[in-house]
This record gives structure tokens, sequence and C-alpha cells, in this order.
């Protein structure tokens, strides 16, 4: 996606889920917005929290945004202790069969940009994970990692695809 493109679609993405967006980022931080506290379930809770919105570029798909979090000690026994991953999906369902369906890469980049905030410079695109790669299910995944200053960091955990979301170029349609 060229730049302009991106970044358009991140701007209405903003406007339109300035609500929503907020929601998300109040599931995984506390009410003062100190990114400090964590707020969000960890990555094996079942149920973590999320939002269902309608996709931007097909208008047959919603998405569901879902964020949690898991210490980085659990990766990377050699980290000091503190740090987090932050995890992000999104997945894609028909919005009346609610069937499974592929994510718009573009809008889920988008998407990944507008909940990590300040924090998307450092963000991982990590793409779909195994048992979820058929063409059926397609859930995309995102990581920010976190010391324990609540800073971002280098990826420690080198078993799973990492690009950075800031290198990423997806065409938008």
């Amino acid at each position: 996606m060229s730049d302009s493109d991106g970044e358009q679609l991140l701007a209405q993405i903003k406007r339109k889920y300035r609500r929503e967006i907020a929601e998300l980022n109040g599931h995984l931080f506390d009410d003062s917005g100190d990114r400090m506290l964590f707020r969000s379930r960890k990555v094996e809770d079942w149920n973590p929290p999320g939002i269902t919105v309608r996709s931007l570029l097909d208008r047959h798909t919603t998405l569901t945004i879902m964020n949690s979090y898991e210490p980085i000690d659990d990766l990377d026994p050699h980290a000091p202790p503190g740090g987090v991953l932050i995890l992000l999906s999104v997945a894609g369902q028909h919005k009346l069969l609610q069937q499974p369906l592929p994510v718009p890469e573009a809008e889920a980049d988008a998407w990944a940009r507008a909940a990590f905030g300040p924090w998307a410079e450092h963000a991982y695109y990590q793409g779909p994970r195994g048992e979820l790669r058929s063409k059926r299910t397609q859930a995309l995944f995102y990581a920010v990692y976190l010391d324990h200053n609540r800073q971002p960091r280098a990826n420690p955990d080198h078993t799973l695809p990492h690009q950075p979301l800031a290198e990423k170029t997806v065409s938008v349609g």
C-alpha cells in the first residue's frame, strides 16, 4: 500500500471509529491512560476483550479486533522481568452469515496502527498463525514488545514470523 493510501485509510478509521479505538485502548490500559498498567487479559484467557466494526474496504465483512498481553518472561527467560508482549488480532466474518471471511490486510494493518498509537512504529506484523492459516479462517496478528519500563523493545520471540509493521506494503482494494 502506498504511504498515502495507508495514511488515508488510517485517518478514515480514526475518524469513523474514534469511540471504538478508545474502547479497545480502554480494554488494554487503565482509566488514566497510564500505559504502565494493563487491564487487558492475558493470552491464555479465551475471551479477550475486543470490538466488532464494519469493514471500510469490504461491505460484506465485519472485523473483530481483540487485544491481549503476555509477559515476555514466558517467551524469553533471559529478558529482564516485567516486560510484556501486546497482541492484537483482526478477524473477518460475513456481516449477515457470520461465516469467516479473509481480512482485508491493508485495513487490518491500519487498525493495528490505530490501536497501537505511538507504539505503532515499533509494532510487528505476524500474519496468520498456525491452525488459523486456512483460507476459511483468517485472523491476522500484530505484536508490540515492551520492556519493564513499558518502552518498545526488539522482538525476543524468534519462533514466529515478524515483519516490522512500518515496513509493510499492501495495496488497498
